[in-house]
């Protein structure tokens, strides 16, 4: 009976260190593994940060060199509004702007041609275009990003008798009979549309400032509500009023996007950019 008691307590000392070395080896995998994870999640976190980084010194880089090509093509366009011609010489240089080194120039493309508009507000007319390219380079921040932007830029020169109304302060166009008008309609002001009976408009209709429906405020009368027409891109009459008989001007909610739906680009104003 000793021995077979004796034989039990080593077979139980001997299951005891059985489950110790299983429980150590089990404690060094789950510390190793979280080593790793610990390794991993840092050197993640790491990397992130660079690539943040080098995504922001770019960005930057980007608005800079953004920031020269505009002074170039604000030269040009200042030169075009004062004198009526290209600025001599034509705009180059260097500036720095928050540690970025910004060299830009600017290229003639050679004498003013007649040609027809394919893009921009005036798409479709006809004018004498001259043309330039504008060039800029960005160096510099912590990881010396560097971004070049280059940006083509026309000056057209466009006769006015290609519009049905051109006017320079606030249009109000209020017919009382029926009347069509059958070119593009523009004012560089704020522009009032309105008829006693209707008014059909099939072109473009632009207005510097706000595109409203009824009377000028100074005008001193009231209001008509006759329809007013203006087409659209495939050159059908879409009416500024709503079947809710509402009008679709500056003071909707939502006019930039529903004068787009309603007449596929061709009636802007300031607020379209």
């Amino acid at each position: 009976m000793i021995e077979m008691k004796r034989r039990r307590i080593i077979g139980r000392i001997s299951h005891a260190g059985n489950e110790s070395g299983v429980a150590l080896l089990t404690v060094l995998a789950m510390v190793l593994l979280l080593t790793f994870l610990g390794t991993v999640a840092i050197i993640t976190s790491k990397t992130e940060m660079d690539i943040s980084g080098v995504q922001r010194t770019d960005k930057e880089a980007f608005y800079a060199a953004e920031a020269g090509a505009e002074k170039a093509i604000g030269a040009i366009l200042e030169s075009y509004q004062s004198t009526g011609e290209p600025p001599d010489p034509l705009p180059s240089g260097t500036m720095e702007l928050n540690g970025y080194s910004v060299t830009y120039s600017t290229i003639d493309h050679g004498s003013a041609k007649f040609q027809t508009l394919n893009r921009g507000a005036y798409q479709g007319l006809y004018g004498q275009v001259k043309c330039f390219t504008v060039e800029s380079l960005a160096e510099g921040g912590a990881s010396r990003s560097r971004t070049r932007i280059t940006q083509d830029v026309e000056d057209a020169l466009i006769p006015l008798f290609q519009f049905a109304v051109f006017y320079e302060n606030d249009l109000e166009i209020a017919p009382g009979p029926s009347m069509t008008l059958s070119g593009r309609v523009h004012t560089n002001a704020d522009m009032y549309l309105q008829s006693e009976n209707s008014v059909f408009i099939e072109s473009y209709t632009t207005a510097a400032d706000h595109i409203y429906h009824g009377r000028h405020p100074e005008s001193g009368k009231t209001d008509s509500y006759g329809d007013v027409f203006i087409r659209d891109a495939v050159e059908e009459y879409q009416n500024m009023k709503g079947g809710d008989g509402s009008w679709l001007d500056c003071r909707d909610a939502d006019w930039v996007y529903s004068s787009l739906q309603r007449w596929d680009g061709l009636v802007e104003d300031s607020d379209h950019g």
